[in-house]
């Protein structure tokens, strides 16, 4: 039996990579939905810093809310093509460490799929992407949904 796992945030790359893990699977196998979401902590030095994290932390648990609900939803559309699915939720100050370190302790994950969003030049030098991230640290095979 075939195990995806797929990445899932708040993005339409998500929803493609979603749909095309499914495809792969052609109804068999089991498909994992994994949502890291990142949790901010700001400095001790910074005054405000327990104020600012709640506020930062309070929206992305309610985006990650979003996103399960949302999944959860699609995943029992998909259920026809999808023999098993689960979906899993971490948070973590590191989401493209915390999206490898969760699939390589799935047992038997075979493939991960991932969705590529349009970053700007600037963007991906600065932060870099996690699809670029997965792919060159990655254990397992990685497909990059466009």
């Amino acid at each position: 039996m075939v195990k995806v796992v797929v990445a899932v945030d708040n993005s339409s790359s998500a929803e493609r990579a979603f749909k095309r893990a499914v495809e792969v699977m052609g109804g068999r196998g089991s498909l994992v939905v994994l949502h890291v979401t990142e949790v901010v902590t700001t400095s001790v030095l910074d005054p405000f810093h327990d104020t600012l994290d709640h506020l930062q932390n309070v929206e992305a648990r309610e985006t990650a809310t979003h996103v399960r609900k949302k999944f959860e939803g699609l995943c029992h559309s998909a259920s026809p093509k999808v023999a098993q699915w689960e979906y899993r939720e971490v948070e973590a100050s590191s989401p493209k460490e915390a999206l490898l370190r969760q699939t390589e302790e799935l047992e038997g994950a075979d493939l991960l799929v991932v969705g590529r969003k349009g970053m700007s030049t600037l963007d991906k030098l600065l932060l870099g992407s996690t699809s670029e991230y997965v792919v060159a640290h990655a254990h397992m095979p990685v497909m990059v949904v466009h």
